[in-house]
Order: C-alpha cells, then sequence, then structure tokens
C-alpha cells in the first residue's frame, strides 16, 4: 500500500554538494579533524627531512675525513705546513710529526719557530673534539693541550729574536675607532647569545718554560707553570673552572728569577708553589680560592739581604654587579 505525504511534510535533500554553473565542484572547507591531521603529516614530513639532513651530514663528514686521509696523508701535509707557516710566519718553522683528522681534531709534535735557539718550541700540540655532538646543538672539545712549550724572548741590540711576528700587517694601519656615548637607558649587555653550546673537558697548557733576555741589562726566568681550564659555556648560563699551578723542578731549584743591571742593580730568585683556582657560575659570581708560597729566597739590591719563606692562603668570591667582596680566608 502506498503512502502518500502530507504536504506540510518534505524530505530533507541528502548533504551533497551542488556543481558550480561552470560545471566544477566547489571544495569543502576543513574541519578541526582536517586541520589537525594535516598539520600532524607536516610535522611528520619535517622529522623525516631533518633525520635524512642528519644521517646526509655525518656520511659527508665521514667521507671528507676518509678524502682528506686518503689524499692528504700526514707526511705529505707536513712539509706543506712547514713550507706556509715559514713564509707566512717570515722566519723558519720546523714540525717533527703532524696528524690531522677532520672528525676528530689535530696533534703537533715537535713545533718549533726561529732558528739555531728558536724563540717558541712546544712538544706536543692537541686539539681534540666530537663533531659528531654537534647534531644534539652541542660542541664538545675534549681536549686543548700544550705539553711543555717554552719562550725565548732575546733582543741583541733592541732587536727581537721574534722581530718578524710583530712586523706581520705593520704597514697597514687600523681604521679610526669612532666612540659612541652609551645610552643612558639602555641596559648593561649580558651574555652574548651563542648558537651552540660548548661543552670544553680540558684545557692545559702544561709546564711552561719562559726564558728573556733584554741586551744582558735584564733577565728573567720562570720555570714549572701550568695553566689548566675546563667548563661550559651557552646561552643561558657559563660553568668554568681555571687553575694556576707552578711546582718546584725535580732538581729543587729555583724556578723564579729576575736580574736588572740598571742602577744599582738586583737581583732576585725563590723557589714558588702556587696552586690558584678561579672559578664562576655566571658573570657576577667569580671565587678565587688556593694558596702560593715562597721559599729559599734570594734577594740582593746590591748587597744580599735575608728574606724569610713566605706562604699565603686566599678564599673569597667577588660579586661584580653588587660590587662586594666576601673574604672567607687570608692567611
Amino acid at each position: 500500500m502506498n503512502e502518500f505525504l502530507h504536504p506540510s511534510q518534505h524530505l530533507e535533500p541528502p548533504d551533497t554538494e551542488q556543481p558550480s554553473a561552470s560545471g566544477e565542484t566547489p571544495l569543502r572547507e576543513q574541519g578541526p579533524k582536517d586541520k589537525a591531521k594535516n598539520k600532524r603529516s607536516r610535522l611528520k614530513q619535517f622529522f623525516i627531512f631533518v633525520t635524512y639532513g642528519m644521517i646526509a651530514f655525518i656520511v659527508l663528514l665521514v667521507g671528507a675525513g676518509v678524502a682528506l686521509t686518503f689524499f692528504f696523508p700526514s707526511e705529505r701535509l707536513r712539509p706543506i705546513a712547514e713550507k706556509e707557516l715559514t713564509g707566512f710566519l717570515k722566519m723558519p718553522v720546523s714540525i717533527e710529526s703532524l696528524d690531522i683528522s677532520i672528525l676528530n681534531g689535530i696533534k703537533i709534535s715537535g713545533l718549533s719557530l726561529g732558528e739555531n735557539e728558536p724563540f717558541f718550541a712546544v712538544d706536543d700540540l692537541v686539539l681534540d673534539y666530537d663533531l659528531t655532538r654537534l647534531l644534539q646543538g652541542r660542541f664538545v672539545i675534549n681536549q686543548i693541550l700544550a705539553l711543555n712549550p717554552k719562550l725565548n724572548l732575546i733582543s741583541v741590540d733592541g732587536v727581537w729574536n721574534f722581530q718578524p711576528l710583530l712586523e706581520l700587517g705593520g704597514a697597514e694601519k687600523p681604521p679610526p675607532v669612532v666612540e659612541e656615548k652609551p645610552d643612558a637607558t639602555e641596559k648593561p649587555a649580558g651574555l652574548p647569545a651563542l648558537p651552540i653550546a660548548i661543552d670544553l673537558r680540558e684545557f692545559a697548557i702544561r709546564n711552561v718554560r719562559v726564558n728573556l733576555d733584554m741586551d744582558g741589562k735584564m733577565k728573567s726566568r720562570v720555570e714549572g707553570l701550568s695553566l689548566e681550564a675546563q667548563g661550559k659555556v651557552n646561552q643561558d648560563e657559563i660553568d668554568l673552572v681555571f687553575k694556576t699551578l707552578m711546582v718546584p723542578p725535580a732538581q729543587g731549584e729555583h724556578n723564579l728569577e729576575f736580574y736588572s743591571s740598571e742602577g744599582k742593580g738586583i737581583d732576585v730568585k725563590t723557589l714558588s708553589l702556587v696552586n690558584m683556582e678561579v672559578s664562576a657560575q655566571d658573570l657576577n659570581n667569580v671565587r678565587l680560592a688556593g694558596s702560593l708560597s715562597l721559599q729559599n729566597n734570594r734577594f740582593q739590591v746590591p748587597d744580599s739581604l735575608p728574606v724569610p719563606d713566605l706562604s699565603v692562603a686566599i678564599d673569597l668570591t667577588a660579586f661584580v654587579e653588587e660590587q662586594g667582596v666576601n673574604i672567607r680566608q687570608l692567611l
């Protein structure tokens, strides 16, 4: 039996998109679910792109390291480095061995500058880093080391043995510096923004020896000085530790000397022992702690004067912004 609709009743037309006059179906507006789905899809594509980019970066680094090692072995690079450095520094440069790895760093052994008695020599120079950590936004330096560096600063008739270095770029004059008056309303600059965090595991200059001779009229000698540092630096904070050490020679002789023939003359010799540490968690809070002692002192001006052994222990914290100092120990 057929059913008839009352005129007041009517069927709702289906929710279909009607073609336009040109015959094209108009695009349906995206709902919240569609937008979320498209957002997830774009994020997925971005992460895929970043992942493949990291893989390509690692492959390029490894390939460059292998190519450099294969085509330019250390024994082939060493004479090239000696020649280029000699020409640039305008003084003889000698290198006993050179080891380069683009992924891990560089090591130079037996480096000396100058002829006869070199003005600078060092047993080992080491730069050890980890480039793979760049993918994590961190530049890791495992070690920067200078082992047994020696400086011979000698002047003869007013001419130093490192004179060529002083003449590098000496003909060019720097442009005039225009001083800008600081804005009174401008706040002092804080820690400069760094694109990546820097992690320094070890920085060391061990057993420094310095010999100074100015035409025989003034002489000075320092032996057994070591400098060490380690820390982390990023945009938000710094955490650095610096150490200064001075140990006596194996023979127990003086490791700090000064002589001058000017006037009545002066001759000072001492055995110095230093163990000082400077630490900073930020640019405002700096701590200094350690000890300093001078033993077996000899002081002659012009007659010999008795000088007792001296010893100082110190522990203080300086606050830069507050312009204050907190002294815990000073003996």
